[in-house]
């Protein structure tokens, strides 16, 4: 029963404080934000942001005893699962203002034992500030007892970080560290995660605005990496409902772009008929925060501005009767331009064909049904296609 006490407050213990990626002690706030140790530990002004910058200033006096030993430990915000919160590392900005050189390790205690940096960190005596790493990979961390020496149970679960200075072999709690005479300075301690993509897109839409139907306009937009580890590209499509009058012209498919990489991707809006469109560029990836981004696009076909004109009337001499019909046929058969190819679209289906002389003939001679409008007086196509009438010359 007391061990599954102890394994109870223990766990609540490690849950009331989570480790968070990216998250930084920068000691503004005026405390020493739950670290602790040393001879003494105070939170000072005139880092190296400037005099208002402040940081922790931590002091020990060599020897034997209480505060011999130059450390910092902290057993609240930096407890919590490692593994879980992605955390890889522990970077700090720190200072020797001392006359001995400092050799520093990281020191952490969790369920699988004590593990500390196999290779101290060199900072030099009266040196400036730097910035300095320690990472907490296997490779990097030396098991120093206390546990059964399982580094993945430690990151799982730990309970207390402690920023030293030992020398020496790797070693762990009980030995304390290595007696001096020295002052550490430190600040912007800061969990860090372990390296990832991140995809940027600018712009973040693409609106073509009025484009004349059977135009075609064009717009493009740059995906970037601005992370740290490479982007891999999945695929870039137009998303499910999108309108079929958009499409990628380039940039599109898989690809890596590493970090600082960027790519163009092509979209063209040839609007089919007068309306708007929409719909969006799919851009998939392995970017852990925005697995799928989507780009909008939008866009309006516009009809074409033109001549009014007299539907039918194919050689615009004034007049409908079988001539018209001829026209229409030398224009289908022979490739005859027209000024007006909108008035040889008899059926206004948005095309010539040789259902027009057809339709015609049927009108003037069996009775059929006229054609539609603009039919006996002048006036634009009603009909969005991509058909022109540069020139009606029988309509003003």
């Amino acid at each position: 029963m007391r061990q599954k006490a102890f394994l109870i407050a223990f766990l609540a213990g490690v849950q009331a404080w989570a480790i968070a990626p990216h998250q930084v002690d920068d000691f503004q706030n005026g405390t020493t934000q739950g670290w602790a140790g040393g001879d003494t530990l105070a939170n000072v002004t005139g880092g190296q942001g400037g005099a208002t910058d402040r940081y922790l200033r931590a002091t020990s006096r060599g020897g034997a005893g209480p505060g011999s030993r130059l450390g910092i430990q902290n057993a609240l915000q930096w407890t919590g699962n490692y593994t879980a919160a992605g955390v890889v590392a522990v970077r700090a900005d720190v200072r020797n203002p001392s006359t001995a050189d400092l050799a520093l390790r990281v020191l952490l205690f969790g369920p699988g034992g004590e593990f500390t940096s196999t290779v101290p960190v060199a900072l030099p005596a009266g040196g400036n500030w730097q910035s300095i790493t320690f990472s907490l990979s296997p490779s990097a961390l030396t098991f120093v007892g206390f546990g059964m020496g399982n580094l993945q149970t430690t990151l799982g679960g730990v309970t207390r970080i402690i920023i030293r200075h030992q020398t020496g072999a790797p070693d762990g709690s009980g030995g304390g560290g290595t007696p001096i005479v020295a002052t550490l300075w430190i600040d912007d301690i800061t969990a860090v995660p372990a390296p990832a993509p991140k995809i940027d897109v600018t712009p973040p839409d693409l609106p073509f605005g009025d484009v004349q139907v059977g135009s075609q306009g064009s717009l493009s937009f740059t995906i970037r990496n601005t992370g740290e580890a490479d982007l891999h590209i999945s695929s870039v499509a137009l998303a499910s409902g999108t309108s079929t009058d958009f499409a990628i012209t380039s940039g599109s498919g898989a690809g890596t772009l590493t970090p600082g990489d960027e790519r163009i991707v092509q979209v063209s809006y040839t609007p089919g008929g007068a309306g708007p469109d929409t719909g969006s560029v799919a851009v998939a990836s392995d970017d852990p925060a925005r697995p799928t981004l989507n780009v909008p696009l939008s866009g309006n076909g516009v009809q074409a501005p033109g001549a009014p004109f007299r539907r039918a009337e194919a050689n615009q001499d004034n007049a409908l009767d079988i001539g018209d019909a001829v026209r229409i046929l030398g224009f289908f058969f022979l490739q005859d331009p027209l000024d007006c190819e909108a008035a040889a679209d008899v059926n206004d289906d948005g095309q010539y064909d040789i259902a027009d002389p057809i339709r015609l003939l049927d009108y003037l001679f069996a009775g059929g049904a006229q054609p539609p409008p603009p039919f006996e007086a002048c006036g634009l196509d009603p009909t969005a296609d991509t058909l022109t009438c540069v020139e009606f010359a029988p309509c003003p």
